[in-house]
């Protein structure tokens, strides 16, 4: 049974959602202001939470900013509930990382179906958190095996991705590219940024940046290892991880 929250200064819509909910079989905390409701949120952990924006004291949008800087809370789905829907109100909350929004009055079915959605959302990111994690403590094993050291002992490996790193890659490529390079042989370098690194990191923290990082290193792995192009498609030669959330592939061909 999900447990929903609800942060709402007027009596009598707070317990009349709070109704709504109980007939839809969800289990529900209720708290008269932002305060309390923050404290609630920490404490009883809830699955959702409905929210007012003009509420006396802490209003809506603070509720909303105090618990995305909680780790405990941060990943709290929050739907805001409220008569104030103009545009500016709207990207307002949606900025400050408000899940949806509803306008009063709004139809029973609508609630349940935001409430629904949302759950679900919030259910498949923690699958996906955990399977990020699981690799991050346990990546599978690869048949690709970066060089370790170089000639004089340099480390060459990224500590955490388990690939190459920019020294290493930086050596690869000046040997293969200089003379005496091998003839009749084509060699491409492929960087790849990740988009949004830094807000997914800020959001959901560094454990989980890290397992992201493996993670994407671990695809690139498996897809050296399987890809097997024929001629003249180009072939893995390294992988690296450059640091700034980049990787780098250089292809031989």
């Amino acid at each position: 049974m999900a447990k929903i929250l609800i942060i709402e200064d007027e009596l009598q819509m707070r317990a009349s959602v709070a109704e709504l909910l109980e007939l839809h079989h969800f289990s529900v905390m209720s708290a008269p202001d932002g305060q309390m409701g923050v404290e609630l949120a920490q404490t009883g952990r809830p699955d959702l939470i409905l929210c007012d924006i003009n509420m006396p004291g802490v209003n809506g949008y603070q509720v909303l900013s105090q618990l995305r800087d909680i780790d405990d809370t941060s990943l709290i789905p929050l739907i805001f509930l409220t008569a104030k829907a103009d545009y500016a109100a709207l990207r307002q909350g949606m900025e400050l990382g408000a899940d949806d929004y509803l306008a009063k009055p709004f139809e029973p079915k609508d609630l349940i179906h935001a409430i629904e959605t949302q759950i679900k959302k919030r259910k498949q990111l923690s699958q996906g958190i955990a399977i990020a994690q699981s690799k991050l403590i346990a990546p599978s094993k690869s048949e690709y095996v970066p060089r370790a050291q170089s000639a004089e002992g340099a480390d060459l490996l990224d500590p955490l991705t388990g690939l190459t790193n920019l020294m290493g890659i930086e050596m690869r490529f000046k040997a293969v590219t200089q003379p005496p390079a091998e003839p009749g042989t084509s060699h491409y370098l492929m960087v790849l940024k990740i988009q949004g690194y830094s807000d997914l990191q800020e959001r959901f923290g560094h454990v989980f940046g890290a397992a992201v990082l493996r993670t994407v290193a671990q695809c690139l792995q498996d897809w050296a290892q399987t890809t097997r192009p024929t001629a003249p498609c180009p072939i893995v030669d390294t992988l690296a991880y450059i640091g700034s959330v980049r990787f780098a592939i250089l292809l031989a061909a």
